[in-house]
This record gives structure tokens, sequence and C-alpha cells, in this order.
């Protein structure tokens, strides 16, 4: 209902624009996240794309979150409505199972190994 210069915002191409890009997000993450599950379900061993997993969908969500916060402006910070905690729910999932640090030294060990001679490419990549 928010509206602007007399007319709703989601009137506005932009608005629109940044819409589709979040439910795109929301897709990718939604997509990769099955991917991870069926791995699991296969007894496929995938630790290094649950990372990854991990690490997009939790930078993603605050990253939507964010722009989520922007189109509420500063009706989404009140605590009567919901977008307030979404961000900081968002917060929480860079940091609860592995920072997102944490989350991309894992993934480079799986590409990255270092012997007595110094680093060396993992060409099972």
């Amino acid at each position: 209902n928010r509206m602007q210069f007399n007319k709703p915002i989601i009137k506005f191409q932009a608005i629109q624009h940044a819409l589709a890009d979040m439910a795109t997000q929301i897709e990718a993450m939604r997509w990769m996240t099955y991917h991870v599950a069926w791995q699991k379900s296969v007894d496929k061993n995938c630790f290094k794309e649950i990372c990854m997993a991990k690490l997009f969908c939790s930078e993603t969500l605050n990253d939507i979150s964010r722009k989520g916060m922007q189109l509420f402006g500063g009706r989404g910070y009140s605590m009567e409505h919901r977008m307030q905690r979404y961000l900081r729910e968002s917060f929480l999932s860079l940091y609860a199972g592995g920072t997102s640090e944490i989350q991309k030294n894992i993934i480079a060990r799986f590409y990255f190994h270092t012997n007595n001679a110094g680093g060396q490419l993992n060409h099972n990549i």
C-alpha cells in the first residue's frame, strides 16, 4: 500500500524490476537447496555443495531482506511490521551454522590443497 507521487509504488518499473530480481534470487536459492537435498538423499558426498548452498542462500537472503526493507521504507522498521523481523533473521543466517568466511574456507579447501612444496590446484574440479 505504499504510495509515492500519488500512486502505488508497485506501478513503478524500477520497483517491479527489483521485485523480479528478488523473486529470481529466491527461486535460485530454492533450486540450490533442492539439489543439495537430492544429493544427500542419494548418499552422495556433497559437503562442498552444502557449504556452497549455505553461503549463497544466507548471503542472498540478507541481500533480499535489505532490499525489502528499502521498499518498505521507514514502515519496515516498525515493530508492528514483519519486515523488521525478516531483516533481523537474515542477519542471523550469516552466522548460524558457520560464518560466510568459514563456508568460503571449506569450499576453497576442496579446490586448493597444500603440500610440502606449497599450494597446488586440485585437478578434480
